[in-house]
């Protein structure tokens, strides 16, 4: 789904102490301000529109599973006991 900026004004001081307690709380303001607006629409917009909205983003793609691994041959050793080249 495509993301957009959004743009506000706030006092430039205000921002500074608040930046500076949220740093004690391992967060930030964008990420706060962030979580603000998840909940927001979580409860302003109706379930039934969610669901509708969420029907519309594609399933992330699924990382295609590896292989095992094939198990190591061990090279045979020479008579004076070094390994033999390939």
């Amino acid at each position: 789904m495509k993301k957009i900026d959004l743009t506000i004004q706030f006092d430039d001081d205000k921002l500074d102490a608040l930046t500076f307690y949220l740093r004690k709380k391992n967060t930030a303001p964008l990420k706060e301000l962030s979580k603000t607006m998840d909940t927001l629409y979580q409860e302003t917009v109706p379930q039934e529109v969610r669901e509708y909205i969420e029907s519309k983003i594609p399933a992330p793609s699924r990382p295609k599973p590896k292989p095992p691994a094939k198990p190591a041959v061990p090279v045979p050793a020479k008579e004076d006991g070094k390994k033999a080249d390939g």
